[in-house]
Parts: structure tokens; sequence; C-alpha cells
């Protein structure tokens, strides 16, 4: 079993209809990089979500409400851990070009050289559940 990893994220438009519905009017594809120029250009304010294991971004734009939750070393920190903690065979990543070059390092760190999840534990201070 391979675990699949997205290397992009999606930018969700919300607005509020005249008839107080909620509506998700865009949504789009962005790569790490496009994610992160976004959040510079918007200086949105960025908060970790303990629950995701990622970065989540929102902001206000011409009445709408933009959000969206980061992948990145961090995040793909933890989703790449889980291929150690369940003894899977490797991860598949999509799509290879939306990476940035540091995640890489992550992957290779992870799949590669770490031999278990306990050694991945102690080398980023996470309790073991």
């Amino acid at each position: 079993l391979v675990l699949g990893i997205p290397f992009y994220t999606r930018l969700w438009e919300e607005k509020l209809e005249d008839d107080g519905a909620l509506k998700v009017t865009h949504v789009k594809a962005l790569s790490m990089k496009e994610a992160e120029e976004i959040v510079n250009e918007k200086n949105a304010l960025v908060t970790w979500e303990e629950v995701s294991g990622q970065f989540y971004v929102e902001y206000q734009e011409n009445g709408a409400t933009y959000k969206l939750w980061m992948e990145e070393v961090n995040s793909i920190n933890l989703k790449s851990s889980l291929a150690l903690k369940y003894d899977l065979a490797g991860v598949a990543i999509w799509k290879r070009s939306d990476g940035v070059p540091e995640v890489w390092e992550v992957i290779e760190k992870n799949v590669k050289k770490l031999k278990s999840y306990n050694e991945w534990s102690r080398e980023n201070l996470v309790e073991l559940k």
C-alpha cells in the first residue's frame, strides 16, 4: 500500500448570497509556491491547525472570503511520517511540479533514511499515540 500525498492546495472563494446562503464561487488549484505568493501578496494571517496538520489561511477581498489549507514542509513531514507509522510501501506524490525543493528533502528522509516511526517521533519531538 502506498500513501498518496498532494503537493498542491486549493484556494476557496466563498460569498454570502442575498438569501443568506454561503456559496463557493471559485476553487483554484495552486502549487506550494503559488500559495506562498498569495499569502505574501495578501498579507494574510496564517495559523497552524493541529487537527489537520496544516497551516490555514483566510483573508477578505471584494466582499468574498478566501480560504486555503497550505501544503508545505511541515504538513508534508507529518503526512509522509504515516508511511513509517503504518509500515507502508512508500509514498506517491501529485503532482511533482507543484512542490518546492525543501519538501523533497523531507520525503527522502522520511521514506529512505529513517527506519521507524519511533525514530521520526524522536527527531520531531512528537508524543507517540
